[in-house]
């Protein structure tokens, strides 16, 4: 939805009084504005958390975005919006506008205290959001493919005569589930680690944070089935590949290949859904 904000109506009738044009006082608060927000809705956009947002903090890169209304008006469409910018100063919205990409619809529309004005997208404007229109498809698609991960989650366990793995996954909101792994090795201490599946714009990435590394490691997801999964990093040595499969039986299937000193390696394990 809009906002009436005060800031946009004092501004508007500083225009009206001085005889300036809507676009020179929207120049103007672009000018003021530190920084913008381009959000773009999702499914069911009235959930907050089903947005795509870019930030936008160069004062050149803000002014420009403050032209997109052309002077053309358009008429009062009803065919909904893909999304808003938002002007703003010391973090508080000071303007918006929302705006349709679709052929058939586009305008940008923005509002005073009693009246909407829908104008034609600039060429300009309609180039530069359709491109960050498909940074925001991707993002939007990267975490629909991560919630369909969901036979993963929950508590696992692989136990052999010497040593028992134990790994565990949770939803952790929108683009993200967490978990963690842990070794035990009788007459040694555990070994834990920080698991993470996370979307960055538009990629997945498997994130483990181990002791020995300094830094987490990630790897990119480069297959995904209904029930399987790889992720892949060719830079790191050991492991390079990190795989997960759900078998028939419920056994979750997990291994992961890299390269030392010998060779190849490979290591497999089969784990087994806990019960609480």
């Amino acid at each position: 939805m809009l906002k009436s904000l005060t800031g946009l109506i004092l501004v508007f009738v500083l225009a009206q009084a001085c005889g300036e044009s809507r676009e020179s006082a929207i120049d103007k608060i672009a000018r003021q504005a530190d920084s913008l927000t381009i959000t773009f809705y999702g499914k069911g956009y009235s959930d907050p958390k089903n947005v795509v947002s870019f930030l936008v903090t160069n004062p050149v890169e803000i002014r420009r975005i403050g032209n997109f209304p052309s002077p053309s008006q358009t008429e009062h469409f009803k065919c909904g919006e893909d999304g808003i910018i938002e002007f703003k100063l010391a973090e508080t919205v000071i303007f918006s506008m929302e705006f349709n990409l679709n052929e058939d619809c586009r305008h940008i529309v923005h509002s005073t205290s009693d009246k909407s004005y829908f104008n034609e997208l600039t060429t300009d404007a309609v180039t530069y959001l359709q491109e960050k229109e498909k940074e925001a498809k991707a993002e939007f698609q990267a975490r629909e493919n991560i919630a369909k991960m969901s036979w993963m989650l929950g508590k696992w366990a692989y136990i052999t005569k010497n040593i028992a793995f134990y790994e565990s996954w949770e939803s952790a909101g929108v683009g993200k589930m967490t978990g963690s792994g842990e070794s035990r090795e009788q007459g040694k201490d555990p070994i834990l680690e920080g698991l993470t599946i996370e979307s960055r714009q538009g990629d997945i990435y498997y994130v483990a944070d181990v002791p020995a590394n300094e830094t987490p490691i990630s790897f990119l997801l480069t297959e995904q089935t209904d029930s399987s999964l790889v992720f892949q990093n060719p830079t790191h040595d050991d492991p390079k590949m990190i795989s997960y499969k759900m078998e028939s039986d419920g056994i979750l299937h997990a291994w992961i290949e890299g390269q030392n000193e010998a060779g190849p390696t490979r290591m497999d394990f089969h784990f087994v859904r806990q019960t609480e």
